[in-house]
């Protein structure tokens, strides 16, 4: 089970700036270059960049090379407007274009029926900004996150009953593909997708959708922001579920109450770099940027045993 810990206000005053100072030591151009939020800022127009979006971070898991990779040919064969293309083209059409592709456990099938429920959705609400706005509409507006906002959105993807025949059987490589949160995923992607639309342009995110409370979006979870979180003392447990992406988003409110998400991408790269490695020693921490706020790096650093091998003695 993860649970929020109560984080003092010098705390909360250290970690704020040391994630300060991590942040602006990237510049937007390179923080872009290797994230793939790089496809969406490609196009110009607003439904190229909002469908682009969802398929970028929809298949931004692997290696950065590889993904890009594939995205590049699935955006090769929509181009050169992807949301016209999609708009206009009939089911043959659509099927035959993924007939070829493939991204790890991702076969032609999920990615055909992937197109298929966006095109459908697209139908019905005429962006995937109405059908997520219309989600949230449902829910009241007044929910503390967009759980179930996102749900709507997910549902109009994964259609039920006569719908659900449209594009075949709904099998388990595309929910793994289009998580759920009532299914208890931590939804990582989709909620890098939320971000990308609903924070505004700062070169980064884009800013898309406008009206929507920054407050209410939930960190992208995955096991590095996680492992992250945990080593400066936000949470503990180590499940990624949706509950635990919730937990670490109301950790990092009491750090920025107005725009906690945007603190996202310092968490990630501490992990994903390896300033932040999943086998912590003396050396690693001693050298990391939120040392200073951080409960195991100053535990490491101060323990003469940190480095020392299992039944060893330090000197």
């Amino acid at each position: 089970m993860t649970k929020t810990i109560k984080i003092s206000k010098k705390r909360r005053t250290l970690l704020k700036e040391a994630l300060d100072r991590y942040l602006l030591s990237f510049d937007a151009v390179s923080r872009v270059q290797n994230d793939a939020v790089v496809f969406p800022r490609r196009y110009r127009s607003r439904p190229d960049q909002e469908l682009i979006g969802i398929l970028s971070a929809l298949f931004a898991f692997g290696r950065v090379a590889s993904f890009s990779s594939f995205l590049e040919e699935l955006f090769h064969r929509l181009s050169p407007s992807p949301s016209k293309w999609l708009k206009t083209s009939s089911r043959k059409e659509i099927v035959g274009l993924s007939t070829d592709l493939r991204y790890r456990w991702v076969g032609k099938g999920e990615i055909s029926r992937l197109l298929l429920g966006l095109q459908q959705c697209l139908s019905d609400h005429g962006t995937l900004e109405g059908a997520f706005r219309a989600g949230d509409v449902l829910s009241g507006g007044e929910e503390s996150d967009y759980k179930q906002a996102l749900s709507f959105l997910v549902d109009q993807l994964e259609p039920q009953g006569r719908r659900a025949t449209f594009a075949g059987e709904v099998t388990k490589s595309y929910r793994n593909l289009l998580a759920h949160p009532e299914r208890g995923s931590a939804c990582k992607r989709l909620n890098l997708f939320l971000r990308w639309m609903i924070r505004p342009d700062d070169g980064v995110d884009l800013g898309l959708w406008k009206g929507f409370p920054l407050d209410r979006l939930v960190v992208p979870l995955d096991t590095h922001v996680r492992r992250v979180c945990g080593h400066l003392g936000l949470i503990s447990g180590t499940s990624n579920r949706w509950n635990t992406a919730v937990s670490i988003t109301e950790a990092l409110k009491t750090i920025d109450g107005d725009d906690p998400v945007r603190l996202d991408f310092a968490l990630c790269h501490l992990g994903m770099s390896g300033v932040c490695p999943t086998r912590v020693s003396r050396d690693a921490c001693a050298v990391c940027p939120l040392v200073c706020a951080c409960t195991t790096g100053k535990r490491i650093t101060r323990s003469r045993r940190a480095d020392s091998p299992p039944g060893s003695r330090a000197p």
